[in-house]
């Protein structure tokens, strides 16, 4: 399911299915249920029945049977529906919680509503603009009157502040993360680089500005490991979730083992994630290129690769690949594409420790060749939330 969002940008249907159903509760109709999930929660305002008092199939000839009712709150019903496919009888048993409604109505910060807000979402994140220092104020109002509702503020403008929701021994917790605007982009179309690149272990006798690039030239060193000699990590500052992507070109075709160029985003030498093209080995007999998504945790790694026969067509006679990497919380989903328009999902990786850096490398690991010049024309990177203003 997830890879399929992935690739189509959609979300999973959920209501038009031959097997989806809707339920009334209380009055109130309940429905996006996921086929694929086990159980549903349904929240019940305080005072109100738990009672399913009817069930609308999205498929008219589909038949329900109310098997069980829950016979208070929390309690648990269950939904059986029924219809018959090409191949026989398709069924879905709809286990339902109900619980004490403890989701909110609505959440804002500095008084403007979250336009991204869902009552079933328990996290959120808000962009303020690049430079706040003042400490947002984030509000709150339960769905149910007789909720209590706490707000535990940030401590700074990129902090996060806590809200519960509390009905006797029930509560739900909300998080709202806030973060500045990202602004450090690049089209590296100036004669100096821009004030927001710091270099790691820095060479300057091995990178330029070039005809709108920025041009690094790859040199023996590593991040893998206990090996954290990589020169010319190009990092800024990054805060919160974010996009980046950049279109990496390849003076040469890779000749020697872990040449490599890509997009990294950087808590430490022990904790990062990489994007990159590289050559695995030069001395194999076929699929010797590939894309590689690693992580690096406490000086452990764990790769994803892009190999096999298509593999070594990705980057063509003009040597460019475009690589995008994107966070969202502790987890980071990489992409790559051969022409700038069509991106191919690669997989999904988390990282423990928060970056405070992004950026882009260009390194042999091991490898002595000295003459491999690696271009990024730019580096794009897009702060992913909602703009408070």
């Amino acid at each position: 399911m997830n890879y399929w969002k992935e690739f189509s940008g959609r979300d999973v249907p959920v209501d038009d299915a031959p097997l989806s159903a809707k339920i009334v509760v209380g009055g109130k109709e309940f429905g996006g249920f996921n086929l694929s999930d086990d159980s549903y929660t349904i929240p019940v305002p305080a005072g109100a029945s738990p009672t399913i008092t009817r069930v609308r199939t999205a498929d008219r000839n589909a038949r329900y049977e109310i098997v069980s009712q829950a016979a208070g709150v929390p309690g648990r019903a269950v939904v059986k529906v029924t219809t018959e496919g090409f191949f026989g009888p398709l069924v879905k048993n709809y286990v339902f919680d109900l619980v004490s409604d403890t989701t909110l109505r609505s959440l804002a910060v500095n008084g403007k509503r979250l336009a991204s807000f869902s009552p079933k979402v328990l996290r959120y994140n808000a962009l303020l603009p690049a430079g706040t220092v003042t400490v947002p104020t984030v509000t709150a109002v339960a769905a149910d009157p007789a909720a209590t509702v706490t707000v535990e503020q940030a401590g700074s403008a990129t902090g996060q502040a806590r809200v519960s929701v509390t009905i006797g021994a029930a509560s739900s917790v909300y998080l709202v993360d806030l973060n500045t605007t990202i602004t450090g982009s690049d089209d590296f179309d100036s004669t100096a680089l821009g004030p927001q690149w710091q270099w790691v272990r820095p060479d300057e006798s091995r990178w330029r500005l070039a005809d709108g690039s920025l041009v690094i030239t790859a040199q023996q060193g590593d991040l893998q490991g206990s090996a954290n000699t990589a020169k010319n990590l190009a990092l800024q500052d990054v805060d919160g979730d974010w996009t980046a992507e950049s279109r990496v070109v390849f003076a040469r075709p890779l000749a020697n083992d872990n040449e490599q160029g890509g997009v990294l985003a950087y808590a430490d030498d022990d904790n990062y994630v990489k994007l990159a093209w590289e050559m695995g080995s030069a001395t194999a007999a076929i699929n010797k290129l590939r894309v590689v998504f690693l992580r690096e945790q406490n000086g452990v790694a764990s790769t994803l690769e892009i190999t096999g026969a298509d593999a070594q067509r990705i980057v063509g006679a003009d040597g460019a690949v475009w690589l995008r990497l994107t966070k969202t919380g502790d987890h980071y989903r990489a992409y790559y594409s051969n022409d700038g328009s069509v991106y191919r999902y690669i997989g999904a990786t988390t990282l423990s420790a928060e970056p405070t850096k992004a950026g882009l490398l260009a390194f042999n690991r091991a490898g002595t060749s000295t003459d491999l010049d690696v271009t990024f024309d730019y580096f794009h990177v897009e702060s992913r939330g909602e703009p408070i203003r």
